[in-house]
């Protein structure tokens, strides 16, 4: 019930419901770990504006941490020149 809801606010751009479902994919909260999952989650957050998403994706890619190490996407992300 609970998915279905963030689910719901996440389908109309709610950047902490993004959130909060990637941080369910990616703590195996769900029962499994699905770190693609998890990442489609974190960007749409962080596309909506979710400083906390922003953050985190851009730490994920400046050390390659569940995606392909990518600095100079990591430092856009974070706003970083």
């Amino acid at each position: 019930m609970a998915i279905s809801l963030l689910e719901k606010l996440a389908s109309k751009e709610n950047g902490d419901a993004m959130l909060a479902l990637g941080e369910l994919h990616l703590n195996s909260l769900l029962g499994h770990f699905d770190e693609p999952k998890a990442i489609e989650w974190y960007t749409k957050a962080a596309d909506a504006g979710n400083r906390e998403a922003q953050e985190k994706l851009g730490y994920f890619y400046l050390n390659g941490i569940h995606v392909k190490k990518n600095k100079k996407l990591g430092k856009q992300i974070l706003g970083i020149k």
